[in-house]
């Protein structure tokens, strides 16, 4: 009798062990792939999925990694053209979140605004740049959710800049506030050219008063 229940015992126990190995195998393999596509290995999927309940979890968790690396791919094509386009500009683009970081600024801006952009980025704007009318616009758009106008004066190094200031609050996909962005436009050549053609109108008018 003893003998007969160690025997027993033990292909129970063997048994219980191959079940539970059947049982675990894909639900391991399930969880090593969830952390493998964490860790930015989008490519792992889960292999020889078995049948039955556990299986039709694995293809599941398989068209749902298919589905995320099509959307990421999507979304990285579109925020490199996004990149390229306000790389691009000629006018300056700064954007800052609600606590005024600095989330993106292109080469334009920089070169405006005389800073880097690689230091810029993570800094709050008013840390970033000496220039307050930057800081000031885009804590107005933020606080009172409008867009604001300005026209400012920048002392550079090498020449001073006249530069015209739209700041915009920035929106997120379900219309909750995000941040704000600003817009720089080099007006100096326009403002020069301007003041340039009043002084030849005064100019002319007074000849022509003149006896």
């Amino acid at each position: 009798i003893f003998l007969g229940g160690a025997a027993a015992l033990l292909a129970a126990l063997l048994l219980g062990f191959t079940l539970a190995r059947r049982t675990t195998a894909p639900i391991v393999a399930l969880t090593e792939a969830a952390e493998a596509i964490a860790r930015g290995d989008r490519a792992r999927r889960v292999l020889d999925a078995p049948r039955g309940e556990i299986g039709k979890l694995a293809r599941a968790f398989d068209r749902m990694a298919e589905q995320l690396h099509a959307r990421l791919e999507t979304t990285t094509r579109d925020r490199n053209k996004l990149l390229a386009i306000l790389g691009g500009m000629e006018e300056g683009v700064v954007a800052v979140d609600l606590e005024e970081r600095v989330i993106h600024i292109n080469a334009a801006a920089a070169s405006i605004l005389d800073v880097s952009p690689i230091v810029c980025l993570g800094k709050r704007i008013w840390e970033a740049t000496r220039l307050r009318d930057v800081p000031e616009a885009l804590a107005r758009s933020i606080a009172e959710r409008r867009e604001i106008a300005a026209e400012t004066q920048i002392h550079g190094r090498t020449r001073n800049r006249v530069v015209e200031l739209h700041a915009s609050p920035l929106h997120g996909t379900e219309g909750s506030l995000g941040g704000a962005v600003a817009v720089l436009h080099d007006v100096t050549e326009l403002r020069q050219t301007e003041a340039i053609r009043r002084e030849f109108v005064a100019n002319v008018s007074h000849e022509l008063k003149t006896p």
